[in-house]
């Protein structure tokens, strides 16, 4: 499947404006440690939950303290 490049360089655009490493994006988002960065690659296409959340997130940064504080839900019942 080929990735978007707009969507490749509009996540990073937005990770960086928050001041997020690739590391701390993929782990707010729940992906492993290199998921961001083959998202900004363009080796992988993100799911429309992590776009959806980074646009969220660019129209209000605020929320990142939120989710930042909040624990991890892996497990989901």
């Amino acid at each position: 499947a080929e990735v978007a490049v707009e969507e490749a360089a509009m996540l990073r655009s937005i990770r960086k404006r928050l001041g997020l490493s690739q590391k701390a994006a993929a782990e707010l988002t729940g992906g492993g440690h290199n998921a961001f960065s083959r998202y900004e690659r363009g080796e992988a296409r993100p799911m429309p939950a992590v776009i959806n959340l980074f646009s969220l997130l660019d129209r209000h940064p605020e929320l990142l303290a939120e989710l930042a504080a909040a624990p991890a839900r892996t497990n989901v019942s």
